[in-house]
């Protein structure tokens, strides 16, 4: 069964994937973005000189993402046409009985 949410009911997060051009000068400064993403932006793949990132995030994040990366050379980039939509899970989970997990 597919059941559809509304803004209010769900969190959008968009998948990307970044090819870059890399080299010795500018190999940290990529990690760095990277890092500074906790966990949402990960490298997928690595060759001699090109990595390919893949970022989750919410759309202002993976904007700020490519932002970020304005000054290494973007080979291509790919972004799922669709945000994905998850329920709005509240921070506090109750069993059947409604204790706090």
């Amino acid at each position: 069964k597919v059941k559809t949410f509304s803004e209010t009911e769900s969190i959008s997060r968009e998948l990307m994937l970044i090819k870059v051009k890399y080299n010795k000068n500018n190999r940290r400064e990529i990690l760095e973005v990277c890092d500074m993403m906790k966990g949402r932006a990960e490298i997928v793949d690595m060759s001699k000189n090109q990595m390919m990132i893949q970022v989750c995030d919410v759309p202002e994040k993976t904007k700020l993402f490519i932002q970020l990366l304005a000054s290494i050379s973007i080979v291509e980039e790919w972004q799922e046409p669709e945000r994905w939509r998850f329920p709005n899970v509240p921070k506090t989970i109750t069993d059947r009985n409604n204790i706090r997990l």
